[in-house]
């Protein structure tokens, strides 16, 4: 059986068998840009985890709390070098989450 859907992956079904007996696996084949795909298996790497083991993990997560495992933040920003700026600066704030403060509206 071969499902195609709208996010360019496919499922195949796949008969594994195990003590337990029979069960069926899917392989799910995504297209990721190469440079996203080098950092993000040099990060499993690091983290002793193969890309399979990650996504297992990231599957379960949305599958048991039916919400992903982070915050998606959309900042906009134009071409100009304040924004730039900007920009890097919330990337550092994002990469280091437990430097937090909180600001009022108001106060921007």
């Amino acid at each position: 059986m071969h499902h195609t859907c709208n996010y360019t992956c496919s499922t195949r079904i796949i008969t594994v068998h195990d003590i337990t007996g029979v069960r069926a696996m899917s392989t799910i084949q995504i297209r990721v840009d190469d440079e996203l795909k080098k950092d993000a298996y040099q990060a499993f790497e690091k983290l002793n985890l193969s890309p399979s083991d990650a996504l297992r993990l990231f599957l379960r997560y949305v599958a048991e709390n039916e919400k992903l495992p982070f915050a998606e933040v959309s900042v906009m920003v134009s071409e100009d070098d304040e924004d730039a700026d900007i920009l890097a600066v919330v990337r550092e704030r994002l990469k280091n989450p437990a430097r937090r403060i909180r600001v009022n509206v108001d106060d921007l």
